[in-house]
């Protein structure tokens, strides 16, 4: 009869852990067993089980525990109801392994399970489950055992909350059996039987092994014909016992499939991401090589302004030199430079002078450094500049309403644009820069579009036909 009532540890999980733990936790007590020594253990139920007369002798010899197991009066775990059938044995480490050592009470309620497990520091937990085998013990604790009093072992009490939540697949009616009694005639070998064909349908077992499964539901039928005459009908108790370990056989090939296939969904995945990293890297490749031809050619722009630069710093000495020259061609040639100059960037007459103006992509908003573009419209101009040798310069720096609103950004701004025309070879004498802050808006500051024509540095040429001609008004 024993050799149905305790169904050997397998190697591969009936229930494949792939939910989280479900936050319970237990109090346990490690203990390190001496070597060829002998250790008489104690149990205590939890809040969810009966009383029982259960004790435990543990033997260790060669790194081996060997653990007998005599139990009395336990009352079936079937009693939680659902799918629950059996009790489980766990050793317990304090680092929170939990290893399945078999089942003990499944067919009877007084016997004696013999266990072994090549740990020498370990608790001993009992758990109600739906099938013996199950590698990660469910949180229906029902038996701990508890510190021995053993001359050179080692106690350790230590928390352990690493049960796996399988509720999305098996249930139990009850969360205690304590006071409750089996009294059902039919035995406990033919109702755990039943649970087993019943689990290994719902989870489609046949898939991964028809065969087991039919050779399952034929023992089932033959325990059920047996066992409806006689409830202790040998071979009835037989065809129970085989019924459990075909049923098993197919689980144990489902979870070992589900375990498959979820670590090639998990492989495939990785590789979709890995594929699409490699994308984004060679993209990101492809931009930055396009940034450095792109900087490349700015500078090459950057060497061909300041190339024009001096030959316009040639026609300023020509153009001092011909001191000769009327007022009125002068002015002509001013005006063409000035025409020059706004074609460039975005320019108004105005009383105050040529008001230019470098908006929007000239400075990412919050900071006050000038983009390649801007730096190339500023080279441009510093040339065009030099042709007017006497003409003044305000630099005005201004924000949007999404960036300080204080004078710092504003400054800042108009100093990098100095800096940069200083650097281009324009007399830091005909320059003085001003900041504004908000306070001057051109366009709503509602939309994206306004605030990038608000964030934004005015340059304000003055030549000296239009100060003598405002001196006159």
């Amino acid at each position: 009869m024993r050799r149905f009532g305790i169904v050997a540890v397998l190697v591969l999980a009936i229930v494949v852990a792939t939910s989280a733990a479900i936050g319970a936790e237990v109090g346990l007590t490690s203990v390190l067993y001496p070597d060829d020594r002998v250790a008489d253990l104690g149990f205590s139920p939890t809040y969810r089980a009966s009383k029982a007369e259960l004790s435990g002798q543990v033997t260790t010899k060669d790194g081996q525990a060997q653990i007998i197991l005599t139990y009395k009066d336990i009352e079936p775990a079937i009693l939680f109801g659902g799918d629950i059938t059996s009790y489980v044995v766990w050793a317990v480490t304090p680092a929170g392994v939990a290893e399945n050592l078999g089942g003990i009470a499944n067919m009877e309620k007084s016997g004696t399970a013999t266990l072994a497990t090549p740990k020498k520091d370990f608790a001993l937990m009992i758990t109600a489950e739906f099938m013996p085998t199950v590698r990660y013990p469910g949180d229906l604790v029902v038996y701990t055992s508890g510190p021995v009093e053993l001359k050179g072992a080692k106690l350790t009490p230590f928390t352990f909350s690493g049960f796996k939540d399988r509720s999305a697949l098996i249930k139990s009616e009850k969360d205690s059996i304590v006071g409750l009694t089996y009294k059902d005639k039919a035995p406990l070998a033919l109702m755990q039987a039943k649970k087993s064909v019943e689990i290994a349908d719902r989870v489609s077992a046949a898939k991964y092994d028809a065969a087991s499964v039919q050779q399952a539901k034929a023992s089932l039928q033959t325990a059920n014909d047996r066992l409806s005459k006689d409830w202790n009908d040998t071979k009835g108790l037989e065809a129970a016992g085989a019924t459990l370990e075909y049923s098993t056989r197919a689980l144990t090939k489902w979870a070992t499939q589900t375990e498959i296939d979820k670590k090639e969904a998990m492989a495939s995945t990785a590789a979709a991401e890995k594929s699409a990293l490699a994308q984004q890297a060679s993209t990101a490749e492809q931009r930055l090589k396009q940034t450095e031809a792109d900087l490349s050619n700015a500078q090459k722009r950057v060497g061909e302004l300041k190339l024009e630069n001096d030959q316009l710093r040639s026609q300023n000495v020509t153009l001092t030199q011909q001191a000769k020259l009327s007022t009125g061609q002068r002015d002509a040639i001013t005006r063409d430079i000035m025409g020059q100059i706004s074609s460039l960037t975005t320019s108004a007459q105005t009383d105050r002078g040529y008001i230019i103006t470098l908006a929007g992509t000239a400075f990412p908003s919050g900071q006050s450094t000038l983009t390649t573009d801007a730096k190339y419209v500023l080279a441009k101009l510093s040339g065009l500049l030099l042709a007017v040798p006497e003409g003044s310069l305000v630099i005005e720096g201004h924000t949007d309403s999404t960036e300080m609103p204080d004078m710092d950004l504003s400054n800042a701004r108009a100093r990098e644009v100095e800096t940069f025309l200083r650097e281009m070879g324009l007399p830091e004498s005909r320059m003085r820069t001003a900041g504004f802050g908000q306070r001057n808006p051109v366009s709503p500051n509602d939309t994206p579009e306004g605030r990038a024509k608000n964030r934004r540095v005015d340059l304000v040429i003055s030549t000296p036909g239009e100060r003598t001609a405002r001196d006159q008004e």
